[in-house]
């Protein structure tokens, strides 16, 4: 019991003022978090599924994704909902800024994969492109190479290509545009 007691009075207390010490004195966003302040709010989304590849007509349909600043704006949490061949889809991802390898990373689970999806990438400034690379888990447990271009055309239009990355002949790759979205954030 005394150690215990000695733990909770005098090493939690310790250890919590170092920490505190340690922290940046306010959360306020800076600009690597900027994209994630834009991103806040509710968006209507056209979305073109290519089910058929890239030169095939896409299969259209409308979603409505939400998206909320976390962790004192330096992180976004978003959910999105729409129907995907009259099959209810709903996906969640919560972005983020890693300060110490200068990269963006996000979590992205929804009900049609198999696992939870980790992205790592980068954010182009001058072009307003978060650029996320991820290992997607089909609902069959086939693996693929994924990557996420989201783009902000204004303050209230955005955009998103996803791409599935194939080997290509000479030991490239090639992108495969799988899904593209335009959404319009309400006022």
């Amino acid at each position: 019991m005394c150690i215990a007691r000695l733990i909770t009075c005098v090493v939690v207390p310790a250890f919590s003022a170092a920490l505190l010490a340690q922290a940046p004195a306010t959360t306020q966003a800076t600009d690597p978090y900027k994209p994630f302040a834009d991103d806040a709010g509710t968006w209507d989304a056209n979305v073109n599924m290519y089910f058929g590849g890239p030169n095939k007509s896409p299969t259209e349909s409308k979603g409505i994704e939400t998206t909320e600043l976390v962790g004192g704006g330096k992180a976004s949490r978003t959910t999105f909902k729409y129907k995907m061949r009259n099959r209810p889809f709903e996906g969640h991802g919560l972005y983020g800024y890693d300060a110490r390898t200068k990269e963006y990373t996000g979590l992205w689970v929804d009900n049609f994969a198999a696992a939870p999806s980790l992205m790592k990438g980068t954010y182009d400034p001058a072009q307003k492109t978060l650029t996320l690379l991820s290992t997607s888990v089909d609902g069959a447990g086939t693996e693929m190479k994924v990557k996420h271009v989201a783009k902000h055309i204004d303050e209230r239009t955005k955009t998103l290509e996803i791409f599935m990355i194939v080997d290509a002949p000479g030991g490239k790759t090639q992108d495969l545009l799988l899904m593209s979205m335009t959404a319009k954030k309400r006022p």
